[in-house]
């Protein structure tokens, strides 16, 4: 297990350890980041049968709907930078669930397949059937 710690460029330099917690208390971006990494794990925990986490779920409704696109456009849909989207893109290059050209640039995705988009058994009672899941 990893402990992080900040490192202070100065050692004179003190964390003012009060307002540390009136902002872990109070910034709406501290909380709103907490309640979308519980939201996505619940989201991961319902995919977990068919395999798929819940951004990569999203990855490939994006890539049914544009049927191909290069990995600039993909990212800027789902707002997200380019080299974590090409990072998670491996899995599903790897299963075969997207394909990207080789020695093309710039780098298109195309999906493969949609088997994916068959559920598994009990998600909708997990998710919610108006569940919309957004990365």
């Amino acid at each position: 297990m990893s402990v992080y710690a900040r490192i202070m460029a100065n050692a004179e330099q003190q964390v003012d350890l009060a307002r540390c917690a009136e902002i872990a208390e109070t910034c709406t971006n501290f909380s709103l980041r907490k309640v979308t990494r519980m939201v996505g794990a619940i989201y991961d925990d319902g995919l977990r049968p068919s395999g798929l986490k819940g951004t990569q779920f999203n990855q490939l409704v994006a890539l049914a709907l544009l049927r191909t696109a290069t990995v600039q456009k993909l990212a800027k849909i789902l707002v997200v930078d380019r080299t974590s989207l090409t990072r998670s893109l491996v899995p599903l290059e790897r299963d075969n669930l997207v394909q990207s050209p080789q020695c093309r640039w710039p780098r298109t995705e195309t999906r493969t397949d949609e088997p994916w988009l068959s559920a598994p058994q009990g998600s909708n009672s997990t998710l919610g059937t108006g569940a919309t899941a957004r990365s």
